[in-house]
């Protein structure tokens, strides 16, 4: 920690600015995330980030999807997992122990097949990760109600949905 910029974020920090007393979760909880676009995780990468921040090492529970791939760095500079090595990578320094499932979803219905089949299955993890948004004034209002309905259905199960803001924050196209 001592030999890391200021500026840079670490487990620490992270846990220090939100006030995290403990990481350890339990293997009777489970998390995921969503990922689509392209996106892949690096095991390899995991298991690099775990070493490098002297975490427990840890693999993915669960690769639904088949994004789950050592090479998936090696082309276009990174480019192609840059966003899942970070969503995988984050959760499971915030919450250890807990069973993390991968969930590559690839349609052009952006996350309502994904919550949909969520919804459908029998043992959905408890807590999912989006790192993706759209301004709900794009969407068609039959696919905004058809996905909230579904969110309704997971969450009555007692499972949760955590969206990002998106890389902008929390603004909107009306204003």
């Amino acid at each position: 920690e001592d030999d890391i910029p200021d500026g840079y974020l670490t487990p620490q920090r992270l846990n220090d600015y939100y006030g995290i007393t403990s990481n350890t979760g339990s293997k009777k909880a489970s998390q995921g995330v969503f990922e689509t676009i392209g996106q892949s995780m690096s095991p390899n990468d995991l298991a690099s980030f775990q070493d490098f921040f002297e975490l427990p090492q840890e693999k993915i529970a669960a690769d639904i999807g088949g994004h789950s791939k050592n090479n998936a760095c090696v082309q276009y500079y990174g480019a192609d997992c840059i966003e899942a090595n970070l969503d995988i990578q984050w959760l499971m320094a915030v919450a250890q122990n807990v069973p993390t499932t991968y969930y590559y979803y690839d349609d052009d219905d952006f996350v309502l097949g994904w919550v949909q089949d969520l919804a459908a299955a029998s043992k959905p993890a408890l807590v999912y990760s989006i790192s993706y948004g759209i301004d709900e004034v794009y969407l068609y209002d039959s696919w905004a109600q058809e996905f909230d309905v579904q969110a309704m259905k997971l969450g009555a199960q007692g499972v949760s949905i955590l969206a990002s803001s998106g890389d902008d924050g929390a603004l909107s196209a009306n204003g």
